[in-house]
């Protein structure tokens, strides 16, 4: 039998926004530790069936939200998160805890300070409750590995949130939190908003600090990996991108990064492209119908929308770029062993073949002088979506080609499958979409579209100009009052 302040803090609203909850908490309304143990009880009871939050803190969030409420009795000055609990990917640092990526060697590495993203989450006020699952490696769109188990989707547990950043989606969509981080190197944060119906953000590269996220012996940054937040909200996306950006550690004696404020007010006023192109990657017919239907609405409402403009650059091209950056990139952690077996597999591999395993085993083995001219026709092409976004404002695509997919682990992930309009088709494809924001540093928000006919959520991603992410946060928000937002699954 519940109790009856247990009772009373399920009264509390699991689905309320960030801001929300810090306003209640200032406002005397309810008490931070109220909230936390509220939290707290509602992952005790879900997340048996999810398996989102695997790294738990409850004993400390819970004396953390005491002394919020001290520190609110005694009229100190309270930070915008003062007393919201939330949780962050595996990938980040948090003193005291595991950080292992998934990967069973690294599974003893506990973090000895605190990543910066978390430090300035803290300084804010927000109360960590723990952390959330992730694929091994953060390299796959199911959020599974030996150390942690597998996460559901809270919509449909037979069905992946996403990956890598599928236990923060996941979290977030339960209603355990409302506010998560995650991160983003080939849709990781967009991909788990839109198979479980949340907002998420994708932040230009180099404005959001990545110390703290990081495997073992690693020091240096990773090119295209950035992170970002994910929310219920686009109005909690823009609220935690202004507490997170910033300079790493190394250079914030000197450095300030002061985002331009967005110029856009009325969806009606906006210049609007749509991409569904399916050469590189199929897609699912309701993906199309969803952004068709936004097509169609925006007109209605006086925007100009266009299915035909895109900047001068072949979108084979650069996708083909994409992955041999990415795979450079990521590449370039292979272990010894691996790399050398890339390297034996490499020479039976045709020139004409553009294969997943083709381009991970090729890529990973390739010559600085080839990394380095990717890098130029990068700058060539960021160039084209300069003089693009001179003329349109945002550019709307798909975040993946399909809703949520079945889990699926038996294959190694080059071999899979997923199913697009009754047809299999290329697991690995779907990184076209993610990677025309990756590739070239833009910022890119993904917000919930709708439901499809299976009952699963459908997200659009709208992608920006570089430095220009208040613009992309702010059109999400904008169609969340116009058009809809955040639905919560059934039964939760």
């Amino acid at each position: 039998t519940l109790s009856f302040r247990r009772i009373y803090r399920y009264m509390l609203d699991p689905y309320e926004s960030a801001q929300t909850i810090a306003k209640k908490i200032k406002d005397g309304l309810v008490s931070s530790y109220e909230v936390v143990q509220a939290s707290i009880e509602r992952i005790e009871i879900f997340d048996k069936q999810i398996n989102a939050v695997v790294v738990r803190d409850f004993e400390e969030a819970l004396l953390k939200a005491r002394q919020a409420d001290l520190k609110q009795s005694k009229n100190n000055t309270l930070g915008p998160l003062h007393g919201v609990p939330m949780t962050i990917k595996e990938a980040f640092d948090i003193a005291g805890h595991p950080t292992t990526w998934g990967v069973s060697k690294f599974k003893k590495n506990v973090a000895k300070r605190d990543s910066l993203i978390v430090e300035k989450l803290k300084n804010a006020g927000a109360i960590f409750l723990g952390k959330t699952n992730v694929p091994e490696m953060l390299s796959d769109w199911q959020s599974f590995n030996k150390i942690y188990g597998t996460t559901n989707n809270p919509w449909d547990h037979k069905r992946s949130p996403g990956g890598s950043s599928g236990g923060s989606a996941a979290a977030l969509a339960a209603g355990f939190i409302s506010l998560e981080i995650g991160s983003d190197i080939g849709g990781s944060i967009r991909g788990p908003s839109h198979y479980c119906g949340v907002y998420g953000h994708k932040p230009s590269f180099g404005i959001v600090p990545m110390d703290g996220h990081s495997i073992p012996n690693l020091e240096i940054d990773l090119d295209l990996l950035v992170a970002g937040p994910l929310a219920r909200t686009a109005g909690d996306l823009r609220l935690t991108l202004n507490t997170i950006k910033g300079p790493t550690r190394q250079n914030s004696e000197a450095w300030n990064i002061k985002l331009p404020e967005t110029k856009y007010h009325s969806l009606s006023n906006l210049k609007v492209a749509i991409c569904i192109d399916q050469k590189m990657c199929k897609l699912d017919q309701e993906i199309i119908e969803k952004l068709t239907k936004i097509a169609n609405f925006l007109e209605g409402i006086g925007a100009t929308v266009s299915f035909d403009s895109m900047p001068a650059f072949d979108l084979e091209e650069v996708h083909d770029l994409y992955l041999k950056n990415l795979r450079g990139t990521t590449g370039a952690l292979m272990n010894d062993i691996d790399y050398s077996l890339a390297n034996k597999e490499a020479i039976n591999i045709k020139p004409e073949d553009k294969s997943y395993f083709a381009y991970v085993t090729r890529s990973a083995i390739q010559t600085h002088r080839d990394f380095f001219n990717i890098e130029q026709k990068r700058q060539i092409i960021r160039n084209e979506w300069a003089k693009f976004f001179e003329n349109w404002d945002i550019l709307l695509c798909p975040n993946t080609a399909s809703t949520a997919m079945y889990h699926d682990q038996e294959l190694p992930r080059h071999q899979r499958t997923i199913l697009i309009n009754g047809k299999k088709e290329s697991y690995n494809d779907q990184l076209f979409w993610p990677g025309l924001a990756v590739y070239s540093y833009l910022p890119s928000t993904s917000f919930p579209a709708g439901l499809a006919k299976n009952g699963l959520p459908i997200g659009v991603q709208a992608i920006g100009p570089y430095l220009h992410d208040l613009d992309t946060i702010n059109f999400a928000e904008m169609m969340e009052v116009t058009y809809g937002g955040f639905k919560k699954p059934p039964n939760y």
